[in-house]
């Protein structure tokens, strides 16, 4: 008994042994085993060392968190690298590392102290432009050694990635120059104390205006594009109006602009162009009251009454056929001459 009982114990001191050589899963620990897995998150998203933060990651034995905390005066950062693992890196504090709240604990920053010439925050990030996509510049931010540097970018022809400053970092937001500004992305060489950089800004477009169908025949269906000093394209097509008349597009210097018009003799409208027509008929269409030939370039057919009171009547199936339709009609009033009467006759 008294030998299960030493054995109940050393195997519980084991258990404490190896929990503790693990724990904490969140806190400040470093000499922990856990082994760092994917989906690294930062809290104050990259090497801050104003920010008091913390890194979440998994781990063999679970979900890991570790927060920045301070050694001396200098801070010890926690960070997600390109390859979302968690790294650390130590950073100087000239005015020290104080503690502060956070949503794991307190975490460490580094103290921010006014410059003695009143010119700001020591490491003050600072942006040449702006959020302004129409000027070529850059986000810089100070560091122990060297700085943080970053130029506007182009992402593509009408995408610019604009290099700010947001509560003391250095972020990125894209802009596109067709729509919050302006034309199309362009690189530009800036000078940066004595070297040179690429940076990149929106450049208004000039106003254009192209016409498939500039001199105006008709003849084929007009496609006229515009590109305002936004970058916008738009695109019009010339089509038929129910009346059989043209809405035709056309170019006024640099902008659209547009017209009704009547298709000349012979012609008719269809799919947006005046096209010749292969069937005509001179009472123009089914009109029984009248008497008309219908004519292609095969041949004709005259309206004609084949009794007293039936009408065979000749139309075009349409302007693009060379089909003549032919429709026996009983006239009301009687037929005569290839027409029905419009009264009764005796």
């Amino acid at each position: 008994m008294k030998k299960i009982l030493i054995a109940s114990i050393l195997t519980l001191v084991l258990a404490v042994s190896l929990v503790a050589a693990f724990w904490p899963f969140t806190g400040n620990a470093i000499g922990d085993k856990l082994l760092p897995g994917d989906n690294c998150e930062d809290s104050d998203e990259g090497i801050e060392e104003d920010t008091a933060g913390y890194v979440t990651y998994k781990a063999t034995f679970g979900e890991s968190t570790r927060v920045d905390k301070c050694s001396g005066n200098k801070v010890i950062e926690r960070y997600c690298d390109n390859n979302d693992k968690p790294k650390r890196v130590a950073r100087a504090c000239p005015a020290g590392c104080e503690y502060v709240e956070t949503d794991m604990g307190e975490a460490g920053q580094c103290i921010q102290e006014e410059s003695p010439q009143g010119g700001g925050i020591i490491g003050y990030c600072n942006d040449t432009d702006g959020p302004n996509a129409l000027v070529a510049g850059y986000a810089v931010k100070p560091l122990e050694a060297g700085r943080d540097l970053f130029v506007d970018t182009c992402v593509d022809d009408f995408n610019i990635e604009e290099s700010i400053c947001s509560e003391n970092r250095v972020l990125s937001t894209r802009i596109r120059c067709s729509g919050d500004a302006a034309g199309k992305c362009e690189a530009k060489n800036i000078t940066i104390g004595s070297q040179q950089y690429v940076s990149a800004k929106c450049t208004p477009q000039p106003e254009s205006c192209a016409d498939t169908d500039k001199d105006r025949k008709y003849n084929e269906r007009g496609v006229v594009t515009t590109i305002n000093a936004q970058g916008k394209q738009n695109t019009f097509y010339d089509f038929c109006l129910p009346n059989g008349k043209l809405f035709d597009f056309y170019c006024n210097v640099n902008v659209s602009a547009s017209n009704v018009t009547q298709c000349p003799s012979g012609k008719v409208c269809s799919a947006g162009a005046c096209m010749a027509a292969k069937c005509s008929d001179d009472d123009n269409g089914k009109v029984y009251g009248l008497a008309g030939t219908t004519s292609t370039e095969y041949g004709s057919f005259n309206d004609v009454c084949i009794d007293r009171n039936k009408l065979l009547e000749g139309s075009c199936k349409s302007a693009y056929s060379t089909e003549i339709l032919v429709e026996s009609k009983t006239c009301t009033n009687g037929c005569s001459a290839g027409a029905c009467n419009s009264t009764a006759t005796s």
